[in-house]
């Protein structure tokens, strides 16, 4: 069954929402004593403040550490 576009933006939507929560969790574990939400808040606000910007900031920081992973490996 193919999804209406309204469907697909919904599941864009989740889908983005999952990886950007798994990196504010891996980050917000890297200092302990702030609050998860202020990590959020500094990440979305490098974004201007757009879900969208901010996943592709967090997808090309996590490529970033990937390729650097590889290289070192």
């Amino acid at each position: 069954m193919k999804q209406t576009l309204e469907e697909r933006i919904v599941a864009l939507h989740a889908e983005l929402q999952t990886v950007i929560a798994a990196y504010i969790d891996e980050r917000a574990a890297t200092v302990p004593g702030v609050p998860k939400g202020n990590v959020e808040a500094i990440i979305l606000a490098r974004a201007g403040g757009c879900r969208c910007e901010e996943y592709r900031l967090v997808q090309a920081k996590l490529e970033a550490e990937q390729k650097l992973a590889d290289v070192q490996v």
